[in-house]
């Protein structure tokens, strides 16, 4: 440990260095309930449970940035003889209904960790780095550190020249360039952009031609009867004010519809599946859904006021 913050100190004077214990351990009980019988009548959750591995870490100035949902964090280190206090992740103690104040068992390298669960927290979704099930008091792994995980604040030059430093020194140092990540996964996403835009494209083409089918059908008629009312006295600056508000009110339905069905479906997905803040881009839809309704139903409107022009007596005809 000292090694690798020296050597990087050296390669690097401004480099800035955070290293995490990680102990890796199974959860036996829950207030004293071995695991299988706690969950004896659910079988894939029993399984699911008793093979998965908790990634147990210290707060240590909480680098993740882990946001509590209940609870309160510690001060004090770790107690020798008596449980330690925890923080679990909400994901894992929703499903296992586990709350602030529950006692619960892991067993790591042969060993049993008891703790008491003080705290919720919520990971940061896409932005959390090491995602650990669980945060215990100071102290409380000492005697199981085996392996430390962190992360290092280089110049990119620096950060090729600490890897190599580090793989001819100290070899079981595994490093991970977050560039070379940000490269990876700027191609992958910009591919995936690329495909969302083909989709979107389509399904914007789509839907304006369901819409200018639904406007070119009603056309007809609509011409048919601005004419009749013509015939019947009505003069042609107020038939046109009437089919422009009619045609300003179904934009305005059509677009506000499609608003709300859009949020409905894109705002959840985006909040609790992908984690990303997409809750200001709602008026980007709208103008989508606004821009398509308005060229659609206009398109079906001017040739309407065009045809007007016309003479009555033959659009009558023609429309009978």
């Amino acid at each position: 440990m000292e090694e690798v913050e020296n050597g990087l100190t050296s390669l690097d004077a401004s480099s800035s260095t955070e290293l995490l214990p990680l102990v890796r351990a199974r959860l036996a009980k829950v207030n004293e309930q071995p695991i299988a019988e706690l969950l004896a009548n659910d079988s894939q959750a029993r399984r699911e449970a008793m093979g998965d591995e908790y990634k147990l870490s210290y707060l240590s100035g909480n680098p993740e940035g882990l946001e509590l949902v209940s609870g309160q964090w510690w001060t004090s280190p770790a107690p020798k003889g008596a449980p330690v206090f925890m923080a679990m992740e909400d994901r894992e103690a929703n499903e296992l209904g586990l709350s602030a104040g529950d006692q619960v068992q892991f067993t790591a390298q042969g060993q049993p960790i008891t703790a008491e669960i003080r705290a919720i927290y919520r990971q940061k979704g896409l932005q959390t780095r090491f995602w650990f099930e669980g945060i215990l008091q100071d102290g409380a792994l000492d005697n199981l550190i085996s392996r430390y995980v962190g992360a290092v604040y280089q110049s990119d030059p620096a950060a090729k020249t600490s890897q190599q430093w580090l793989a001819r020194n100290i070899p079981n140092v595994i490093t991970l360039r977050t560039a070379d990540w940000l490269q990876t996964a700027g191609n992958l996403l910009n591919k995936a952009a690329a495909g969302l835009a083909a989709v979107a494209t389509v399904s914007l083409l789509a839907s304006l031609l369901v819409l200018s089918s639904v406007v070119s059908v009603s056309r007809r008629r609509q011409l048919y009867e601005a004419n009749l009312l013509h015939c019947l006295g009505a003069r042609h600056q107020a038939i046109r004010q009437a089919m422009l508000l009619e045609t300003g009110l179904l934009t305005f339905l059509a677009t506000v519809f499609a608003t709300a069905l859009g949020a409905l479906i894109a705002l959840p997905l985006a909040d609790l599946a992908l984690k990303l803040p997409a809750g200001d881009l709602w008026w980007l839809g709208a103008m989508v859904a606004g821009i398509v309704s308005s060229l659609a139903l206009l398109g079906g409107l001017l040739p309407t006021l065009k045809a007007m022009r016309l003479n009555p007596a033959v659009l009558l005809r023609e429309g009978g």
